[in-house]
């Protein structure tokens, strides 16, 4: 939830609030993915789990959609995510990988989480020296580091603490250096 408050703080910053509404949807469903995926419920984990995914792909959506309007998307940002989706692939056909019938959702989502990725990249490399677009490609890269580290955390079958830990510094800091680029557009 902090990162929804350095957020809306971040309007009170600046002078042109239009980033922050065009970004604030996502970190809404970045909030909602984050209820979802917190419940334990053992009877609903599994309607949790595709409920958190499905909040987490509306907002990497909302997040490209909003950063596109700063910066057109080129070819690239949608076919760069096809690497994301084989990566993703492999990934899933370790020994110890067991993702059953999450399979197509994990695909769909691996897609968008990678175009987001290549879409921060893509505004990085058009203007590297602007502080916005630094945070936004840390933010970004962050959430595919965690992305791929959740695939750990929820599919494989040998369980280590520190995949817990690494999931949630790399989420948090990501929406963190997302909520923190308001600041300074």
């Amino acid at each position: 939830m902090l990162f929804l408050l350095i957020a809306v703080y971040g309007t009170t910053r600046v002078t042109d609030d239009i980033i922050f509404w065009r970004l604030f949807p996502a970190f809404c469903f970045c909030f909602l993915g984050d209820f979802f995926l917190a419940r334990k419920l053992e009877a609903k984990a599994e309607k949790n789990f595709v409920y958190g995914l499905a909040s987490f792909l509306a907002a990497h959506c909302l997040f490209l959609i909003a950063f596109s309007f700063l910066e057109p998307s080129t070819f690239f940002v949608f076919l760069l995510p096809v690497l994301g989706v084989f990566l993703t692939m492999i990934l899933m056909n370790l020994k110890k990988m067991v993702v059953g019938k999450f399979k197509k959702p994990v695909l769909v989502y691996a897609y968008f989480v990678t175009a987001l990725f290549v879409k921060c990249g893509q505004l990085y490399l058009l203007e590297n020296d602007r502080l916005f677009n630094k945070l936004v490609f840390l933010g970004g890269t962050l959430f595919l580091v965690s992305d791929m580290i959740i695939l750990f955390l929820y599919f494989y079958q040998t369980k280590y603490k520190v995949v817990r830990f690494l999931n949630l510094f790399t989420y948090y800091s990501a929406t963190y250096f997302l909520a923190l680029a308001i600041w300074v557009c």
